[in-house]
């Protein structure tokens, strides 16, 4: 059974952390921030397990499909779907540009992602035991 660094344990508590802010501001119907920390959790909880499986710092990228290669998270069509979806969440999200049209502006979508991301930290918390 793996040993949890401290390193690891930080990215795991700020991935749960930022999902509960996920959470509080999916509460307060701001939707498109909501899912922004979806996609900040998600990206956590990859780099916790690539680290732990890599015993080394994980890579500065924010493409939540290829953190998912790298942690070995195993999904169909559907999961890149919803890692694509996310990653867009990364950096159109923040800027004017086009930011009406991502899906994250709307109710379903932000509470799909935010189960989406209790499933990936779940899976990461199992691989840290």
């Amino acid at each position: 059974m793996p040993t949890v660094s401290k390193e690891i344990q930080k990215w795991l508590d700020i991935a749960m952390e930022d999902l509960d802010v996920a959470n509080e501001l999916f509460n307060s119907r701001r939707y498109l921030y909501a899912t922004f920390f979806c996609q900040q959790a998600v990206e956590k909880a990859f780099k916790a397990v690539i680290a732990m499986g890599n015993k080394e710092e994980p890579p500065f990228i924010h493409n939540l499909v290829r953190l998912a290669g790298l942690a070995d998270f195993k999904g169909d069509e559907e999961i890149t779907e919803m890692l694509e979806d996310l990653s867009l969440h990364y950096i159109k999200g923040r800027y004017m540009v086009e930011r009406e049209k991502l899906p994250g502006n709307k109710r379903d979508f932000a509470s799909k992602m935010i189960k989406f991301a209790n499933e990936v930290l779940s899976w990461s918390l199992k691989k840290s035991k």
